[in-house]
């Protein structure tokens, strides 16, 4: 359960703030999973997209709920913008959620759990700094709601988590204890990823884009410079190359993943060593991809 990590230092909020503040979470979170859905859809992962435009719904039906509150409490939802008055960590898993490649329902469903986490624990700072008995009983009857709101979101994530748990092998079979187990594991993995990398680079070059087929190539080694930009099959075959490489980019992440969980807890100082420089080189390659994909503009 993800919370705040600093102090948001609100104090003195009244009654009209507050529903501000509350049609202020509501509304980023329609805005964010919106976007979210469109983002999956264009990059073709549908059931993730339907998961986002399901919380979207969901939190248009919080929005009116708000409208509906702030009307009892004889106020009206501002039309000023209170987003300034949330803290940062609102935002940070939207953020991260943007850019990562590897979003699939489970981790979706995640990203809503925490930001409802972290929207009670801002009203639960509320609540215990002011000093007015209203906005103290509206603020914890908030955090409720949030901590409702996040274990519905709970039993969605369960279901996903089930769903996903016989994919595709993300993580090792049998642990992994010594220098030659995590070596095999490496030498495994780097053989999945080129497999996967050359059946892409195929398809990038049925498009024209030998850019980014070059950038897929495994031969080109960790270190080598991104490709120059090249030609490409122009805006209308943008969207299907940065689909392609963004397809390259899962296998990498997952790798990633692998590696961080053996970094977590490494038996030995040798091993840290081996497994950090892996890490290393499979982040930088997913850097690459990610300096090729600014290059694209969406059409």
């Amino acid at each position: 359960m993800q919370s705040l990590v600093r102090d948001p230092e609100i104090s003195a909020v009244d009654l009209a703030e507050l529903v501000g503040i509350a049609h202020a979470i509501e509304l980023t979170a329609v805005e964010r999973y919106r976007w979210l859905a469109e983002e999956m859809a264009r990059r073709g992962e549908m059931e993730t997209a339907e998961v986002f435009r399901k919380l979207e719904v969901e939190e248009r039906h919080h929005i009116a709920a708000v409208g509906d509150w702030a009307k009892a409490l004889g106020e009206s939802v501002p039309e000023a913008s209170f987003d300034w008055r949330l803290p940062p960590e609102v935002a940070q898993s939207w953020e991260e959620a943007a850019t990562s490649v590897l979003l699939t329902p489970y981790r979706a469903l995640a990203i809503a759990v925490d930001n409802e986490q972290r929207a009670f624990s801002f009203y639960a700072y509320i609540a215990a700094r002011t000093r007015d008995a209203a906005v103290a009983r509206e603020a914890e009857a908030l955090a409720q709601q949030e901590l409702n709101h996040a274990a519905l979101l709970r039993t969605w994530r369960r279901i996903a988590w089930r769903r996903e748990r016989q994919d595709s092998g993300a993580w090792p079979s049998r642990r992994i204890e010594t220098s030659a187990d995590l070596a095999d594991l490496i030498e495994t993995q780097q053989v999945e990823i080129q497999r996967r990398h050359e059946h892409l680079a195929e398809r990038l070059h049925a498009l024209g884009d030998t850019a980014s087929a070059a950038l897929l190539d495994e031969a080109a080694g960790p270190s080598a410079p991104s490709p120059d930009a090249g030609e490409t099959g122009g805006d209308e075959s943008n969207d299907s190359i940065r689909r392609l490489l963004a397809e390259a980019q899962k296998p990498l992440e997952r790798f990633s993943e692998i590696l961080e969980a053996v970094l977590a807890a490494p038996p030995d100082a040798a091993m840290q060593k081996q497994a950090q420089e892996a890490l290393e080189r499979v982040i930088a390659r997913i850097a690459r991809i990610d300096r090729r994909l600014e290059t694209l503009t969406p059409s």
